[in-house]
């Protein structure tokens, strides 16, 4: 048998190790209605007591000797008992008793001195044997223990759930789905869902608001028609009784406002845009989209997680509740839990489930908010394991899922925007449609509108920052509206582009990365790509519009900077790897590699000296998809300088034309990827990230569009 390190993460309780393939695999001691440390052992069981008063100083970490009723030699587990004491973190140990003593892991968290008397009872002392599941003797994780897990897991009978056939639970064999069920019954308790308000989360995090010393601020109540009175009147009792507000006292409030959402229901919202102004901003980063799916490579299962109402999970710190104020015809009211609206909320939400998660995410699990995604790259029995480690930090939390919101298992599922399967990422259905149905802009807040939406999808679309340039041309200051047939085959172009559902590649870092580039007056654009076994798939699609400064500079100058700007956008997946950049312009070949570099071109060669990479020549008519992009199927007009390669006579094309040349580019552009069905990546939402030349100047006018 071939022995594995294991760490074991008492906060935790769980084992972590890597299997024979090299994956990083959790599990946890314990899973309701399975054999559990705490079942094991019962009658063999001692308490533990300290050997001899303990000071422990502020923030420290203090292995303390410890007293147990058994003979040397014997290995068990100490299990810490509850505490009032919660800046006292006690860690669950394994050890083997000599001189009739273990050691304890004690770790004193706040900023006061502690003293512990001798002989304090801290907790349980269980010995370990060979039947025990999942621990074995030396701390050795083995497969077959896994096995007899998910085995006691599917002996287990629990009652059914609540609506249990109305789940979302993925295409599988019925062994498999089984499973599933038997998991979930064992956490009925977070899962189905109960009357009322969620209770508030275990953890201790609440939300503040901090003012600084800001004056109070009470806002005039508004007055509502007499049907929304009675909607705020129910809304405010449905609140009292859950104990989700209380009747306020204080200086501050704010209005009520009835939000009518499309299906005719209202939204209870409150005014606090005052409140948010003088309110010192949380910082606390929020998940970069991109980042997160990223993260999925390989995965073959899904379980998305939503809390039920998450924000009510948390608690307002008790002396910033009278900021959250409403005023009412029936007087005021102060939430004690999380509101919507409130500028740090997000913050504090995130924080909380980071706290819940830690040391799971980006290894089995992702998080955002209060959607939780667990990733399996295995079977669904390895998907089960790692649900039930979730579930259980979930459940020791206290937080409780909105089981309709759930997801289990699935091969397919919608996360953040996009479509997750085990071939890649696609812009969702819903988003899709919202764009394709997108009626013609009438003013610059309709375009800007448009805008913003195709653009959280613009790394699947090739050359985006060209075709949106005749739609952001209207966005400039002082630029008069005028619709025209340029606008008009951009809006479509984009809108038939998206409908197609194009899909990118999730990212391989094992295997190496392709950079296609390419510039023209018009613009730069570059592809990144990899060959995972079906040719080169893109990764992503990344286009600028070129400035009238960089119109000017010479076609060398240009395609430097294409792949400048490329390897600098694409940083995260090239930089400490080799990777290749293919160009259609031969001189590039020699910009690493010339004796007497001069100008522009040698500060931009020495930029690209911490990578490790290699030049590859292509001719222009075979790099098809990075020259079609660069130069674009729309003429250009206004700020959108002549490349030089169309004629300056080239008539307005009309709508039908643009579609004509938009369908031929996309078949184009499919016959570079043609393979196996493509995987996916992530889009990237807009910037207004500027260039900055290698020698600091930076050029305002030259932004990512």
């Amino acid at each position: 048998m071939v022995e594995r390190q294991v760490k074991m993460d008492f906060g935790s309780r769980e084992l972590k190790y890597l299997d024979v393939t090299g994956q990083k695999v959790i599990l946890p001691f314990t899973c309701h209605g399975v054999s559990t440390l705490q079942q094991a052992g019962q009658e063999r069981r001692a308490v533990v007591r300290l050997a001899k008063t303990v000071k422990l100083a502020t923030y420290t970490r203090s292995v303390v000797q410890m007293k147990v009723d058994a003979e040397d030699g014997t290995t068990g587990v100490f299990l810490p008992k509850p505490t009032s004491k919660r800046h006292l973190l006690i860690a669950p140990t394994i050890d083997t008793v000599k001189d009739g003593k273990v050691s304890v892991v004690v770790l004193n968290v706040e900023g006061r001195r502690e003293k512990l008397p001798a002989r304090e009872a801290l907790g349980t002392w269980i010995p370990t044997d060979a039947d025990m599941q999942i621990l074995s003797l030396n701390g050795e994780l083995e497969r077959d223990r896994v096995a007899k897990w998910v085995d006691a897991l599917k002996k287990d009978v629990a009652r059914p759930l609540q609506d249990e056939d109305k789940l979302d639970i993925g295409d599988m064999e019925a062994a498999d789905k089984d499973l599933v069920i038997a998991l979930l019954r064992q956490y009925a308790g977070i899962v189905v869902k109960k009357p009322g308000c969620p209770l508030l989360a275990k953890v201790n995090v609440e939300h503040h608001i901090n003012t600084g010393n800001t004056a109070p601020i009470m806002q005039r109540r508004r007055r509502h028609a007499v049907s929304e009175n009675l909607l705020v009147d129910k809304e405010v009792d449905d609140m009292l009784s859950n104990q989700v507000i209380e009747p306020g006292e204080g200086a501050w409030g704010f209005p009520v406002v009835i939000v009518r959402k499309k299906d005719g229901s209202v939204r209870f919202c409150i005014d606090y845009r005052s409140l948010n102004a003088v309110t010192v901003k949380d910082v606390y980063p929020l998940p970069r989209v991109d980042e997160t799916l990223e993260a999925l490579h390989g995965s073959q299962r899904f379980t998305s997680l939503d809390l039920h109402s998450g924000y009510w999970q948390l608690g307002v710190a008790k002396e910033d509740r009278a900021k959250t104020a409403f005023t009412t015809r029936h007087g005021l009211f102060q939430f004690l839990r999380m509101h919507f609206g409130l500028c740090n909320a997000p913050s504090t939400l995130q924080r909380l489930m980071d706290c819940v998660l830690r040391g799971l995410t980006w290894i089995c699990c992702l998080v955002y908010l209060d959607d939780v995604v667990i990733i399996t790259k295995g079977t669904v029995a390895q998907h089960v394991v790692e649900l039930a480690v979730v579930l259980e930090r979930l459940a020791e939390a206290g937080l409780s899922l909105k089981a309709s919101k759930c997801s289990f298992a699935t091969t397919k599922m919608e996360y953040l925007g996009h479509d997750l399967t085990p071939d890649g990422i696609q812009p969702t259905d819903r988003l899709i449609k919202a764009i394709v149905d997108f009626p013609r802009p009438e003013d610059d807040v309709q375009v800007r509108r448009f805008v913003v939406l195709a653009g959280y999808y613009r790394r699947f679309v090739p050359d985006f920052g060209a075709k949106m340039s005749p739609l952001t041309s209207l966005l400039r200051k002082g630029t008069e509206w005028s619709w025209s047939a340029p606008q008009e085959g951009d809006f479509t172009w984009a809108k038939a582009w998206l409908s197609q559902k194009p899909v990118l590649i999730y990212p391989d870092y094992r295997l190496p990365f392709k950079v296609t580039t390419d510039a023209s007056k018009t613009g730069l654009v570059a592809v990144l790509s990899q060959d995972q076994g079906h040719g080169d798939q893109p990764v992503a699609y990344a286009s600028k519009v070129n400035s009238p400064t960089l119109s000017n500079y010479s076609i060398s100058e240009l395609e430097c900077l294409a792949v400048v700007w490329a390897v600098r956008l694409f940083r995260p997946h090239l930089y400490g790897r080799r990777f290749s950049i293919v160009t259609d312009h031969i001189a590039l070949k020699w910009l690493m590699t010339g004796k007497e570099p001069a100008g522009r071109l040698h500060r931009w060669s020495l930029t690209l000296q911490e990578y490790d990479f290699d030049i590859q020549y292509r001719l222009g008519k075979e790099n098809h998809v990075a020259d079609a992009l660069s130069r674009g199927p729309v003429p250009v007009t206004g700020e959108r300088a002549d490349d030089g390669d169309r004629p300056a006579d080239d008539p307005v094309i009309g709508l039908q034309d643009v579609q004509s040349v938009t369908e031929e580019k996309v078949a184009a552009v499919n016959m570079q990827y043609a393979a196996e069905p493509m995987h996916g990546s992530k889009p990237e939402a807009q910037s207004d990230e500027i260039d900055v030349d290698v020698d600091g100047e930076c050029d305002p006018s030259c932004r990512r569009t």
